[in-house]
């Protein structure tokens, strides 16, 4: 399945197909388009929602200017909606991918955690610096230290994913045809 676009019309159809083995040549495709995807309404979303609040900020000439929080607390709430789609539209291909390579798709789960902590732990650390100004910096220290177990645990399982497919068939099923 060397055809980008059947790959990854493959990995649409199986959303929640969590169970089969899936090669690298359809999972790489797929991963690809979806964080191109990602990037592309992520800057989407921060040029309509915060654009227009930056270039009012950037235009005034008073000496003190408002940050516009509203329009980020409702960009961090949209951004949380967009990381939730990703991770439905990832789960099953990345559980898929993990079996061909003979793991276990819990492996999958590693930066879980992480993920979530820093995404309801930021604007917890935004709020406290624009309400009360630059801190002892323990929040900013415990996210930072959060962040970076995340991207670890992200390299670990991209390195996962990356491994050889198993040639023969495996506890998770048999081996995907070539074409």
């Amino acid at each position: 399945m060397s055809n980008p676009l059947r790959a990854f019309k493959h990995c649409l159809s199986n959303l929640i197909n969590f169970s089969d083995r899936d090669r690298r040549v359809v999972f790489w495709p797929y991963v690809g388009f979806i964080v191109a995807t990602l990037m592309l309404v992520t800057m989407v979303a921060i040029i309509a929602i915060m654009g227009p609040a930056m270039v009012l900020a950037a235009n005034t000439t008073a000496d003190v200017v408002d940050f516009p929080v509203d329009e980020l607390v409702l960009f961090l709430r949209l951004y949380f909606l967009i990381v939730l789609v990703i991770i439905f539209l990832l789960a099953a291909a990345v559980a898929r991918r993990l079996h061909d390579a003979g793991m276990t798709a819990y492996f999958g789960l590693l930066p879980l955690p992480n993920l979530i902590f820093g995404l309801y732990y930021l604007p917890k650390v935004i709020s406290e610096v624009l309400e009360s100004g630059p801190t002892n910096g323990a929040s900013f220290e415990t996210l930072f230290i959060n962040n970076m177990i995340y991207l670890t645990l992200v390299t670990i399982l991209i390195v996962l994913l990356a491994q050889p497919s198993s040639k023969n068939d495996n506890k998770y099923g048999h081996a995907p045809q070539e074409d």
